[in-house]
């Protein structure tokens, strides 16, 4: 009953992660299996920090960065291991890399602008939903910002308007179809 498998490339060994009441088992890589991709290491390092084991997932994140440099999940994933660690200067320089990956229309922009809220960057948070409203026009999380925004600079008549704008175009919202 296999969860998952933790390994060290450079010396090829794993270990098997159980379910509880099984043992851990570790065993050798074969020199011909294949190379493992991002999404190994990445289930690799949440496995690492969901057992409190922050150095086996950094090192992890890093074999995904190694496999994948472009990998905007790996950045995403590394940003939220320094934010665990409460290094808010690198989570965000992560969470930039990643947002600089991933398309307009992606979870790590919304993420990174919420972190950006979080820490007080109004201006990054700005810049960030600009940027994917003027990207990508019907993509309403960006408009939903832009208003969070106009709200907290007291411009309610700014944020209404654009409510309206995001209701008005979200089919979920029945009360907003003209």
């Amino acid at each position: 009953a296999l969860v998952g498998s933790v390994s060290d490339r450079r010396t090829g060994n794993f270990t098997t992660v159980a379910r509880a009441g099984h043992p851990a088992t570790p065993y050798t890589l074969a020199a011909t299996d294949a190379p493992a991709d991002v999404s190994f290491y990445l289930a690799a390092a949440n496995l690492s920090f969901s057992g409190g084991d922050l150095s086996t997932a950094v090192n992890a994140l890093q074999q995904a960065l190694a496999a994948d440099p472009k990998s905007s999940q790996a950045h995403m994933a590394l940003g939220n291991l320094h934010l665990a660690r409460k290094d808010l200067k690198q989570a965000g320089e992560e969470f930039k890399k990643a947002v600089d990956l991933a398309p307009v229309r992606s979870i790590e922009r919304l993420k990174y602008a919420e972190f950006e809220w979080g820490v007080g960057d109004a201006g990054e948070v700005r810049r960030i939903a600009t940027d994917m409203t003027k990207s990508a026009p019907d993509y309403l999380p960006g408009w939903f910002w832009l208003a969070e925004l106009a709200y907290k600079d007291k411009k309610y008549d700014e944020a209404l308007s654009l409510l309206e704008n995001v209701f008005g175009r979200d089919d979920e919202y029945l009360d907003g179809r003209r």
